[in-house]
């Protein structure tokens, strides 16, 4: 049974869930549906993706900064995704593991993204 904490914790999120039809796909993509979440973690995954979005659409007021924000988040996603499919990465790496493999090559994405400084008035 699932503990009434977890529909209180995600009760605030669904009207915008289901008003915002990006964000509707981007919790799609990452198993974070509302009706997939059944405990505190799934919750508070929830809740996490559901604020990173918003932060990142108030703070898009320039095209530099859309740039800064969607590196950030584009990590973020690949993090969130990878740590759902396949767990944490292990304490050693070994070859043919296929969590390792899989980390290995989050790794390797995450460093073609291009990397922004952090703004002078450090608002990133």
């Amino acid at each position: 049974m699932i503990d009434d904490k977890v529909f209180e914790a995600i009760a605030p999120y669904r009207k915008k869930i289901n008003k915002t039809p990006a964000l509707l796909s981007l919790l799609y993509d990452a198993d974070l549906m509302p009706e997939q979440i059944s405990t505190m973690r799934g919750a508070l995954s929830l809740a996490a993706v559901v604020e990173a979005y918003d932060a990142g659409r108030r703070d898009l007021a320039s095209e530099s900064r859309q740039e800064r924000v969607m590196s950030w988040f584009d990590r973020f996603l690949s993090w969130l995704y990878i740590r759902r499919l396949w767990g944490p990465r292990c304490s050693d790496y070994q070859e043919g593991c296929a969590c390792c493999e899989h980390w290995k090559e989050h790794d390797e994405v995450i460093e073609t993204l291009p990397r922004q400084e952090r703004a002078s008035d450090n608002s990133v």
